[in-house]
């Protein structure tokens, strides 16, 4: 007779577990390659262009950009993004233009980034549209200090014009720490360009691109000053003397009239005649001046100034390099700490087509404007001259 036993079998928990590692361990062997493309680890070997450190994976090929310590790293896509879009018109002449840095109040990267987008574009100069200083200064030495401090951060020549703060009379009353126009002129043209000429005591200097027939013409107007007779007859001079082949490009830090935000077009002092006289030369040279780029508004801004017959003048206006500048007078809303910080333009010009291409580096959005001499539509509704 058999014995029924009511014993239950009890499992051996050293032989599970023993099992279930064995399997993981084999599950991680037949697997390790599938987590090996998700675990990659980059080996970046370094190298060095420009301002840039790239570091570059010898397996996977994968990038990564650094700048070095003069430009913030936020700022390399912003400047990558830019450079390609310009480099499709690299052919055409042009320059990099900073305007109103303002210096005491800026994030104060824009003469390394400048410096570096010049030269990456194999351009001659970089161009300042004056209004380095910001507050007047207490003393001449200061206020020469913070002129010099803008100028030497740059590693390229600079084509300067004087904006109405670089004398250091903006909303100062002592006499004894103004500097004169022949003095802000020696300084900003300090770092001047190779074949640069200057008269008028600085009022006035210009140089040519003779491989791609552009005039580069600077000359001192801030809009509290009168533009002489002797600096009007100069640019016609400049203009007239060239053929139909050339273009020229104006610089000066303000022009005839600005919009302020909520108002209406108020008339500069003195500007409007400059305006008529521009257009007259415009009118009856056969170079083409093909834009007129100023700042001093802290907006951007532009506008088409034309006479009874329909010649035009293009003036185009660079929004403030400074953050606080810049929206104290209602331009952009710059944020420090990111490459919304600063302002500056890569400006480059279709000599057939007369198209003026502006790459924003920075805050703001890149323009596009055409330029004929002549108007040849109704697109452009501003009052006559």
């Amino acid at each position: 007779m058999k014995m029924i036993s009511n014993r239950q079998t009890v499992p051996n928990w050293g032989k599970c577990v023993l099992i279930i590692l064995v399997m993981a361990m084999v599950f991680a062997v037949f697997t390790e390659p599938a987590f090996a493309k998700k675990k990659h680890k980059h080996h970046m070997v370094k190298s060095k262009s420009g301002i840039y450190t790239v570091e570059k994976c010898r397996s996977c090929g994968k990038k990564k950009i650094y700048l070095k310590k003069s430009i913030p790293s936020y700022w390399s896509k912003n400047i990558v993004n830019a450079l390609k879009k310009a480099n499709r018109r690299a052919y055409m002449p042009g320059y990099v233009f900073v305007t109103d840095p303002h210096w005491d109040m800026s994030a104060k990267h824009s003469p390394a980034i400048a410096s570096y987008l010049t030269k990456k574009m194999n351009y001659r100069f970089a161009v300042c549209g004056g209004d380095v200083i910001a507050t007047h200064q207490k003393s001449r030495s200061a206020a020469i200090s913070e002129l010099n401090r803008f100028y030497n951060k740059f590693t390229v020549p600079v084509l300067s014009v004087e904006g109405n703060h670089d004398n250091n009379k903006n909303s100062n009353t002592k006499k004894s720490s103004y500097l004169s126009s022949g003095e802000v002129a020696d300084i900003i043209n300090s770092r001047a360009p190779e074949g640069m000429f200057m008269d008028l005591n600085g009022d006035i200097t210009f140089i040519d691109d003779t491989e791609n027939n552009v005039r580069y013409i600077t000359f001192l107007f801030d809009d509290t000053a009168y533009v002489s007779d002797d600096v009007v007859n100069y640019i016609n001079e400049l203009v007239c003397e060239l053929d139909d082949s050339w273009d020229v490009v104006l610089f000066s830090h303000a022009y005839w009239h600005y919009k302020r935000p909520g108002k209406k077009c108020v008339p500069v002092k003195y500007g409007k005649d400059l305006a008529r006289k521009l257009l007259e030369i415009q009118n009856h040279s056969v170079a083409n001046i093909a834009l007129w780029h100023v700042g001093h508004i802290h907006r951007d801004q532009h506008e088409y100034l034309k006479n009874a017959d329909g010649t035009q003048l293009l003036v185009v206006s660079t929004n403030c390099d400074s953050c606080e500048k810049s929206k104290k007078w209602g331009g952009l809303n710059m944020k420090k700490g990111t490459h919304n910080e600063q302002v500056l333009e890569i400006v480059q010009l279709d000599k057939e087509s007369k198209t003026v291409y502006m790459t924003r580096v920075g805050a703001g959005k890149s323009r596009v404007f055409t330029a004929p001499r002549k108007q040849i539509s109704e697109d452009h509704p501003e009052d006559e001259l």
